[in-house]
């Protein structure tokens, strides 16, 4: 899944996991800078479904684009 915020690209890569627990990556790419590189970074834990690995993972990605 794709999200836009803040002239940035989120895109979340969520994984399931053995004994149905999921995962989920979350990698920040700013647009229009190419020497910035990626930032990425996964929700803490495990979680029931992917709907709430992806939450936390994209509210991670969020407040690491706004505390820059």
């Amino acid at each position: 899944m794709d999200e836009y915020y803040n002239s940035h690209k989120i895109t979340l890569r969520s994984g399931h996991q053995d004994a149905g627990k999921w995962t989920c990556q979350y990698v920040v790419v700013k647009f229009g800078y190419t020497d910035m590189g990626k930032r990425s970074g996964y929700a803490d834990g495990t979680f029931g479904s992917r709907e709430h690995a992806e939450a936390p993972a994209l509210a991670k990605a969020k407040a690491l684009i706004n505390s820059n």
